[in-house]
């Protein structure tokens, strides 16, 4: 699955990563270790080897942008 393109569900409890409309795998936010806010992505860290890159560019709002960067705050993810 390494450089799949994937859509994402991202809500309050958890992100679902969907292959295709039928098809997608559920992660809840506890299985994810930290986030890194950048310039212009989101860099969610599972382990030292996987992590789930997230550019702004992919959001239509940037009112989607804050609910995230709320929910990593609220999880404690972030510094």
């Amino acid at each position: 699955m390494l450089f799949e393109r994937f859509s994402y569900e991202i809500s309050s409890q958890q992100i679902v990563m969907k292959l295709n409309p039928r098809e997608g795998m559920p992660m809840k936010w506890d299985q994810i270790k930290s986030a890194q806010i950048g310039k212009d992505y989101f860099a969610l860290f599972i382990n030292r080897a996987q992590l789930i890159y997230l550019p702004f560019k992919i959001f239509n709002s940037d009112n989607e942008r804050k609910f995230v960067i709320s929910i990593l705050r609220t999880k404690g993810l972030t510094k």
